[in-house]
């Protein structure tokens, strides 16, 4: 069996650069303050919500679209963004749930290479 990855995208699907990396930040602020759900300071809780607020403020402040067409070279180093963030990270995470979920259904030598 043969597996293959295409990326395709319309331009008005692929979000800018910077919206994602903002997106990306919130994301990380909210597991963060998760984790600290309870037993952590209001000092620390404080921080935490001045992040966030300041991270929101700035994509909502954010240009969402592009005002010029890109072009073929613009969509593609864009596109390439899923490859780098989503992609990067969660194939080796997939990869790590398979092999343990092989080695306990069919033992430790069935694991991936």
């Amino acid at each position: 069996q043969c597996v293959e990855l295409v990326l395709t995208a319309h331009p008005t699907e692929v979000n800018r650069r910077t919206i994602l990396e903002k997106q990306r930040r919130v994301q990380k602020i909210l597991k963060i303050a998760d984790n600290f759900r309870e037993g952590t300071t209001p000092y620390r809780k404080q921080l935490l919500n001045d992040s966030l607020e300041r991270e929101i403020s700035s994509i909502w402040q954010s240009d969402e679209v592009a005002r010029e067409k890109p072009t073929p070279q613009d969509e593609a180093e864009r596109g390439t963004l899923v490859v780098e963030t989503v992609l990067w990270e969660a194939v080796p995470k997939y990869l790590k749930k398979v092999d343990a979920t092989m080695k306990a259904h069919l033992g430790s030598e069935f694991g991936l290479p």
